[in-house]
């Protein structure tokens, strides 16, 4: 998963807690923060996108360093882990995790190796996934 990946899930996570009530009223000065924070991810990764249409070698240097990539997809909603968007290798299109974890019961052979193999039945099953 790449740095932007995590930085999203994590605010979203506190952002769900702080409207669900789960964190106090203290809190929301940080809530606007995160909220600030998000803002300037998803302009740098519109910018990200402006450079790939200019140039390619740009964007596949920020792949490298591990700041985005091109297989994952990010759902900046704050609801079921299960409806979580994420890229499917084997059939080449975004898929929820539920999906997911559907199509590698019967699939495990072509799946086992994803990276989103175990952590789909960490977070969905709360298991290793092997």
């Amino acid at each position: 998963m790449n740095q932007i990946t995590k930085m999203l899930i994590e605010s979203n996570k506190i952002t769900k807690d702080f409207i669900d009530g789960k964190l106090p009223s203290e809190v929301a000065q940080v809530y606007v923060s995160l909220l600030n924070s998000q803002i300037k991810i998803l302009n740098v990764i519109v910018n990200m996108y402006a450079i790939n249409s200019k140039n390619k070698r740009a964007l596949d240097s920020f792949n490298r360093m591990n700041l985005i990539d091109h297989n994952t997809a990010v759902d900046l909603g704050l609801g079921d882990p299960a409806d979580d968007k994420i890229k499917c290798q084997e059939r080449n299109s975004l898929i929820t995790r539920a999906d997911c974890l559907d199509f590698s019961g019967t699939h495990y052979e072509e799946c086992g190796g994803c990276s989103y193999f175990e952590s789909t039945r960490k977070l969905l099953l709360g298991e290793k996934g092997r």
